[in-house]
């Protein structure tokens, strides 16, 4: 049941973000990670455009909808880690750039913000 509940979760994540990376040549994308923590499945897509690259963060809870911001960025990610960076008790996003910047994105109830 629960290998059954999270195949349906990535195959509805899939399909919702496969209209933006279809949309583009597929040489657009420079970066992708697809993290699963506690049942929360992220994903992390870094699309390359002409001034300001496209960092496309996805975020689905079990029994919730997905939620997705696009955020431009002048930087590559590096890696990304997860934890409660803000003590609110909702997972957030940490990514280093290539350039060991560090840049977080905090989970709230209406989407991502980034900091």
């Amino acid at each position: 049941m629960k290998i059954n509940l999270l195949f349906i979760i990535a195959a509805s994540l899939l399909i919702l973000t496969l209209p933006v990376l279809t949309s583009c040549a597929v040489n657009r994308v420079i970066y992708t990670e697809n993290v699963e923590v506690h049942g929360l499945l992220i994903r992390v897509v870094l699309l390359e455009s002409r001034e300001l690259n496209e960092l496309v963060i996805s975020m689905q809870e079990p029994g919730h909808s997905i939620k997705e911001r696009v955020f431009f960025v002048n930087w590559i990610p590096h890696f990304l880690e997860i934890d409660d960076y803000n003590n609110d008790s909702m997972l957030d996003i940490k990514i280093v750039s290539t350039n060991d910047e560090v840049h977080y994105f905090y989970s709230t109830a209406l989407g991502l913000i980034a900091n």
